[in-house]
């Protein structure tokens, strides 16, 4: 990755058992409803119990499923903060040492054989084993998209990484190459996709990784669905998902635009995790339980996978200052440039924690100054809006004004924010216009 990346070593991910007593499993673990809590203080729970979701017997709801991690007993049912800072209903397990699982899902097709796959029974598999996709600021939940579906298409799917020097993403699929390609396929079908274009950092771990991977299970590249491998070298702004999906579009020289009647052909991003996430629930029939999180702490990164529930303050052990005992100043979720500040470090990993960034000490933040007009935000902005307008009206209180100017539009790539001269928080802003704080990505509903 360009940008001066932190050093790490791939293909090496840890992976920790829970590293709490007790996991506190949120009901909002991504854009999709979760459903009504299914457990009780005082029940037994076995790993891969659903915790929250649908009645049962009622598999046509909307709802996403999430299911324990682990085996042991309820010991509170109350609401929680979770990494997005908002209350929502949780569940506490404390966990025990009998690893008592469920049995898998019932899957009555062959996972590698694509084309046998039922559409309808699979968009209902994926969502019964707690797939869901990352929330994403321009598309909607993960199961809204596959129900539109792309009539003959192009799914993307974003193994590069979610920010420049935080290649969440390219770790998911150089740890879970074959898992990503299958996940990938998997997602192309239940969409209705003509084509599945895996893009990847030209040279970078995953390419090689997916490379070998694809050799292996060449029916994935030549099936009624085939993935292929599209190879990017260094894009500005690539990590924004619409703008890599065309990047990828253009090096596989495909064009967004139907060569007959000229209307826009449908077009899906999704995350390598979101594959990942398919393709083992596919093979092994195992619920979603677990989250590979990367964590970027003094210099270093380090990709660690954990079930969901573990409290963020135990994933950065060990990247406190060793002569000091220095912690970090500021923890986000994500990146830099997108990510959130963390109220709590006792706050919970969820299925859509990709990554954990901790600011180190000695980072001096500059105090917000007044906007100069310089233009920079206008210039960096993908979706050109004007930046420096919409904040200063969500500023004042001025929300449907803020909207009307193109909050809703806005990608969240954050580049307004870093760019800007008087460090004003700009993306924060549009983000408080565009979602209210009752509100996430992916959700709908008005302010």
């Amino acid at each position: 990755m360009k940008g001066g990346a932190p050093a790490l070593a791939v293909g090496v991910a840890e992976t920790l058992p829970a590293v709490s007593s007790r996991l506190v499993i949120t009901g909002r673990q991504g854009p999709s409803d979760c459903g009504p809590v299914r457990v009780k203080r005082g029940d037994r729970v076995h790993a891969g119990q659903v915790l929250f979701g649908p009645e049962p017997g009622d598999e046509t709801a909307g709802s996403v499923p999430v299911h324990s991690p682990v085996s042991g007993k309820v010991v509170d049912v109350q609401p929680a903060l979770g990494p997005d800072g908002d209350m929502a209903p949780a569940v506490t397990v404390e966990a025990d040492d009998l690893g008592e699982r469920v049995e898998p899902l019932a899957r009555p097709w062959e996972p590698w054989q694509p084309g046998q796959w039922p559409v309808e029974e699979l968009r209902r598999f994926l969502r019964m084993a707690g797939v869901d996709g990352a929330p994403c600021p321009v598309q909607g939940s993960l199961y809204e998209r596959l129900e539109r579906g792309l009539g003959g298409g192009t799914l993307v799917v974003n193994a590069v990484g979610c920010e420049p020097g935080l290649p969440s993403d390219m770790l998911e699929a150089a740890t879970y190459p074959t898992a990503t390609l299958l996940g990938a396929a998997a997602l192309g079908r239940a969409a209705g996709a003509g084509r599945v274009l895996l893009a990847v950092h030209r040279g970078d771990p995953a390419d090689e990784a997916l490379t070998g991977a694809l050799a292996e299970q060449p029916q994935l590249g030549t099936g009624p669905v085939p993935v292929e491998i599209v190879r990017l070298a260094d894009v500005d702004w690539f990590w924004v998902p619409v703008l890599l999906a065309r990047e990828a579009l253009a090096v596989a020289g495909l064009r967004r635009r139907g060569s007959r009647s000229g209307e826009a052909r449908p077009m899906m991003v999704e995350s390598a995790a979101t594959a990942v996430a398919a393709g083992e629930a596919l093979v092994e029939g195992w619920p979603v339980t677990e989250r590979l999180v990367t964590i970027s702490a003094r210099g270093r990164l380090r990709a660690v996978r954990v079930p969901i529930g573990t409290p963020v303050a135990s994933l950065l052990q060990g990247h406190d200052d060793g002569q000091t005992g220095a912690t970090p100043v500021l923890v986000l979720v994500g990146g830099p440039l997108q990510g959130a500040a963390l109220p709590d470090l006792q706050l919970p990993v969820t299925k859509s924690v990709s990554a954990i960034t901790a600011m180190p000490p000695a980072m001096h933040f500059r105090p917000e100054a007044a906007c100069v007009r310089c233009g920079r935000c206008v210039e960096a902005c993908p979706a050109g809006l004007l930046p420096l307008y919409i904040a200063r009206a969500a500023a004042a209180g001025q929300m449907a004004e803020a909207r009307a100017l193109g909050a809703r539009d806005c990608l969240e790539c954050g580049a307004c924010t870093v760019l800007c001269p008087s460090y004003r928080p700009l993306l924060q802003w549009i983000r408080l216009a565009k979602y209210g704080r009752a509100r996430r990505p992916g959700q709908g509903g008005g302010l």
